[in-house]
């Protein structure tokens, strides 16, 4: 993916699953094997998450936009990591987990807001 827009829609997406995976595993109280379940699947998300920051930071350094800095793109990469990697523990608090989902979807909208303001359309 080269596109901002499209690796954000798909940042967004795996967020979105990592959500409902969070939510199952807190309220089934489910453990799973690290090396079997957690690392590949963690390995994949933070290679898409990687990919975004590089596209996200590269697009905002070359496009005027308006209250999106590079630090808050550096923050969502952070906490977009945690979210996918506690998303598989029961034991993560649940507001936390919530408070860091909402900053990620706050930045990843915020971009995805820049492109279809240029369209004129709303894609939330």
């Amino acid at each position: 993916m080269t596109n901002v827009y499209d690796i954000s829609m798909k940042l967004k997406q795996l967020v979105n699953q990592a959500e409902k995976r969070f939510l199952n595993v807190k309220e089934n109280k489910q453990e799973f094997d690290f090396y079997k379940t957690v690392k590949p699947a963690v390995d994949y998300e933070h290679e898409v998450l990687a990919d975004w920051k590089k596209e996200a930071l590269n697009w905002l350094e070359n496009n005027e936009v308006a209250n999106l800095y590079p630090i808050q793109i550096e923050t969502t990469f952070e906490h977009a990591e945690k979210l996918f990697v506690q998303s598989f523990f029961y034991d993560v608090s649940a507001k936390r987990w919530k408070d860091m989902k909402e900053s990620v979807d706050y930045v990843v909208n915020q971009i995805l807001q820049e492109f279809d303001n240029e369209e004129g359309k709303v894609s939330f």
